[in-house]
């Protein structure tokens, strides 16, 4: 392929471990391996549709304003059982990082690494790492602490004696399966809250013909895009400037990115639509055994009847009655106002740091938290 650079590779011993290769390439090189990548997205540890070749392809081709981007894939022989979309920068008085690659619609940064091969692609991640990126750190913006490739983590850090910084940890809102959805609501929700909905719920009824509805094929495609960014301009995140159709680059990905993502069967459409119009709808990207919720919007005309709250209640129903996804991670913001209050079970989230073992990147990680030590002090006087 024209303009793609030849990936490099080395074999790390993995301090005791099977020998696996590490290469490093450019963005132009990724679809040359969609098939070995497909294979390790259907067999990975921990499910991220965000690195996925339907979503990924298209963040890089419209969402990635950096020339430092590159991937760090590990192989067995040609055996594709890593995936690490990085990019160099500079954070935090100059320190040079090497970081997982996350954009302003990536909510998780958890690679994908074969299932069964965790110990073995941490610790050959790491010494590559070590080798030819001495004097950075390596930035995990959204890594699920809980993961099997969060303690394949710990263990690989300690085999390499790397120190690390917690930049930020906190717990996000998921939805588990629970055949009694209806004993889940009530448990979740107050007696209040219970009521105050559904009288929200029959206003709204009362307002026209009033229909839950799911896309259910991918020719439908076009037109739930359609719908869903129409209704997101129309709302508060067109008043904060944070509305997909606002930035030309952001609405071309959510259109390429929803298309390829339905011929993978990966993008679950869903809404409340009054008189044929829709009044809420919501995106999920599917990637089995879980669900990631993408965006929801609402009219917010409607906002004295909840209708966004309303269709996530209305999804608990649609999640345990209608689909086989053992999992929903909400990919909300922390402590967020209203998904946190509907559901009530919980992923740990972190952003972190470690050095690479040399003593530049070490005491750049002392300085990470001697700053943040600093900065409390100075806010408690």
């Amino acid at each position: 392929m024209a303009g793609t650079r030849k990936p490099t590779s080395q074999s790390t011993a993995n301090k005791g471990k099977s020998e696996l290769s590490v290469c490093s390439f450019d963005a132009d090189f990724l679809p040359g391996i969609r098939s070995q990548w497909n294979v390790l997205v259907e067999n990975t540890a921990d499910p991220n549709s965000f690195y996925e070749p339907w979503f990924l392809l298209p963040a890089i081709k419209w969402l990635n304003d950096s020339d430092d981007f590159f991937c760090l894939g590990v192989f067995d022989d040609k055996k594709l059982v890593g995936m690490f979309p990085m990019v160099q920068s500079r954070r935090y008085g100059g320190a040079r990082t090497i970081c997982m690659w996350k954009h302003e619609l990536c909510f998780l940064t958890t690679p994908l690494v074969y299932r069964g091969y965790e110990s073995q692609v941490t610790h050959a991640l790491l010494g590559y790492v070590k080798e030819h990126f001495p004097g950075h750190c390596v930035e995990w913006p959204l890594l699920q602490s809980w993961s099997g490739i969060g303690g394949a983590m710990v263990d690989a850090r300690r085999d390499w004696n790397f120190s690390k910084f917690v930049q930020d940890e906190y717990r996000r809102a998921i939805l588990n399966r629970d055949d009694d959805w209806e004993a889940t609501f009530e448990a979740t929700v107050s007696g209040h809250h219970r009521r105050e909905y559904r009288r929200q719920r029959k206003k709204i009824e009362k307002l026209g013909q009033f229909e839950f509805r799911t896309m259910t094929s991918a020719k439908q495609a076009s037109q739930w895009t359609s719908w869903f960014l129409e209704l997101e301009a129309q709302g508060w995140k067109a008043e904060q400037g944070t509305a997909m159709a606002q930035h030309p680059n952001q609405k071309q990905f959510f259109i390429e990115m929803v298309q390829a993502g339905c011929e993978q069967d990966a993008i679950e459409f869903l809404g409340f639509f009054v008189n044929g119009e829709p009044i809420a709808l919501k995106c999920n990207l599917i990637s089995h055994p879980g669900a990631f919720g993408f965006k929801i919007a609402y009219d917010e005309s409607l906002r004295k009847y909840s209708p966004g709250v309303l269709l996530e209640l209305e999804y608990m129903r649609h999640f345990q009655e209608d689909t086989d996804l053992e999992w929903v991670d909400s990919c909300a913001a922390p402590d967020h106002p209203m998904v946190d209050r509907i559901w009530n079970d919980r992923r740990t989230i972190q952003q972190y740091f470690h050095s690479t073992g040399n003593l530049q990147s070490e005491c750049a990680i002392g300085l990470l938290s001697l700053l943040r030590s600093l900065k409390r002090g100075f806010s408690n006087r």
